[in-house]
């Protein structure tokens, strides 16, 4: 592992144009997507180990179960119908941040959650593709209940397909810091009535530590509506193991012929110490793709889950779901990272909050009237094999703009942060490292 991380270590800031990462270290030898569709490509990804313990994986069959402490009671969620302000498919492009959504009906629920705001919204030139970028904010959560939003939202009708991905979360406790017990970060879309235009949707988050304090959330997302040709590969799955487990996968037919892989969005994890191991003070916390090889239909991924304390031997268990994006390339391009499939970025030895605005272009460099920035993996490392409490897990994503100088590119505010809080600063008493890796797609 550690030798699959130094070559990462090469590529550290994200893997486009980015502000304000610094003095800009060698690339990696670049990995692309080779032109015969008889050959493959191979990302090897590596969560970032530094001098913490080593600690063996233990691979779980694809029946198997995480074990997780279940929560003492889980309230229903609140359920409301959501109006976004554009309800009709725009045949123009269009990157104006839309107003607040509208609940129209909601359901007595304790707690109340209100309903996610529209944040932005992008449409393809052709009009046959449109995003919407929502928030969901928590901002007091009792320390087991669900603190879910579940509802349905109106939105644009007259597409064949929608598909939600997860594009940054924030869990924060309040109160001092305390030992991490689990941490859950979910969205979920389904039946999308095409007339007259609503989706159902769940979105939430929790944290949950030694002490059941009560916790704030805050979580980006988004969900792609299209009516070109495309394919939304879904899988879940979990796993169990002492430190660290992986869930893998060999996936046939998810690309069909005139379709691009272009990346891999979560749309939920949940990571947590195995029932009845006791919280942790954290060494590592980490969601990340392991292994990925892309054939010409087919793929094959090892994503790996890691939570533990300094000495590494923590039982913990691990869910995850996320979505393949097969795409058409006359609709759709892929990033422009020197090593696709992987677009990442990596802050080393950090004591505080890391703040990153990425600028992005597509592989062309050509025009774009949008992008889809999802959540691929997240990983927090301690460099020192120290552990400390968690008050703060922040990978967020927000402000998602296109810009105009540059030409033709996107930019995204992102925040990354585990440890200790003092004050009004984010800082640990320990040094982490940071690799965040995203679902990166442009819009013609």
């Amino acid at each position: 592992m550690r030798q699959m991380l130094s070559r990462i270590v090469a590529v550290a800031c994200l893997l486009a144009l980015c502000t304000g990462c610094g003095p800009q270290p060698t690339a990696s030898t670049p990995t692309s997507i080779p032109a015969t569709p008889d050959s493959q490509t191979t990302s090897t990804v590596a969560s970032p180990s530094a001098t913490s313990p080593a600690v063996e994986a233990t691979n779980t069959p694809d029946e198997a179960t995480a074990t997780l402490a279940a929560p003492t009671e889980s309230p229903a969620a609140t359920t409301s119908t959501v109006s976004a302000s554009d309800t009709s498919a725009p045949a123009t492009a269009t990157t104006t941040t839309t107003a607040a959504a509208t609940v129209v009906a909601t359901a007595s629920a304790t707690p109340q959650i209100s309903a996610p705001t529209v944040i932005q919204k992008f449409t393809s030139n052709s009009g046959k593709t449109i995003v919407f970028y929502y928030e969901q904010h928590v901002d007091s959560c009792a320390a087991f209940p669900t603190c879910a939003f579940d509802g349905q939202l109106d939105v644009p009708s007259g597409f064949t397909q929608a598909e939600s991905f997860l594009s940054g979360f924030t869990l924060e406790v309040k109160g001092s810091a305390d030992k991490l017990d689990r941490a859950i970060a979910n969205v979920a879309s389904a039946n999308y009535d095409k007339p007259p235009g609503k989706i159902q949707v769940t979105v939430g988050g929790m944290l949950n530590t030694e002490n059941r304090r009560d916790y704030s959330y805050r979580i980006t997302f988004g969900i792609v509506f299209t009516s070109a040709n495309a394919k939304f590969t879904s899988i879940s799955n979990s796993c169990t193991g002492s430190g660290s487990c992986d869930i893998k996968k060999s996936l046939k037919g998810v690309i069909p012929s005139g379709l691009e892989y272009m990346g891999l969005g979560t749309r939920h994890f949940d990571i947590g110490v195995a029932s009845g191991s006791g919280a942790i003070d954290v060494n590592t916390l980490s969601m990340h793709i392991e292994d990925l090889v892309i054939k010409p239909r087919d793929i094959d991924l090892d994503y790996r889950c890691r939570l533990h304390d300094a000495a590494g031997a923590n039982g913990m268990a691990c869910e995850w779901a996320a979505s393949i994006f097969a795409l058409d390339p006359g609709e759709m391009e892929r990033n422009n990272s020197t090593i696709f499939p992987q677009y990442t970025l990596m802050v080393l030895r950090n004591q505080g909050s890391q703040s990153r605005t990425n600028q992005g272009q597509s592989a062309s460099g050509g025009p774009i009237s949008g992008f889809l920035d999802g959540l691929e993996g997240v990983t927090f490392a301690n460099e020192n094999g120290g552990e400390e409490p968690i008050s703060l897990i922040d990978a967020s994503a927000d402000e998602f703009e296109l810009l105009s100088n540059p030409p033709n590119t996107s930019s995204t505010h992102y925040q990354l942060y585990a440890g200790e809080t003092f004050g009004q600063n984010t800082f640990s008493s320990q040094f982490f490292t940071y690799q965040l890796s995203r679902l990166m797609v442009f819009m013609k």
